[in-house]
């Protein structure tokens, strides 16, 4: 089946979204059915998706820390984090 841009002919029997894709839909799926097959191998903790269990083993299991703040050198391993540390450095 092709999907032309803007048609999402995948729908959600339980809440009725569509999605371009059958594998979003899968993953949204899940929401519904409470499965989390993706498990985290340090702590046992376990997600609906393949992308929530690898930002959970970034965030919480490995140094992983790719955003550097300019101005002091700390480093946080996600956005959100750096973009509140800047926001310290801005009441000052």
């Amino acid at each position: 089946m092709r999907v032309h841009s803007g048609e999402r002919p995948y729908k959600c029997v339980y809440c009725n979204k569509a999605f371009t894709a059958s594998s979003i839909l899968r993953t949204h799926i899940r929401q519904h059915s409470g499965e989390k097959p993706f498990k985290c191998r340090h702590c046992g903790k376990a997600f609906a998706s393949h992308a929530a269990h690898d930002s959970h083993v970034r965030r919480t299991h490995t140094k992983d820390k790719p955003c550097t703040c300019t101005l002091c050198g700390k480093s946080f391993s996600q956005t959100y984090e750096l973009k509140l540390h800047m926001s310290l450095h801005s009441q000052d």
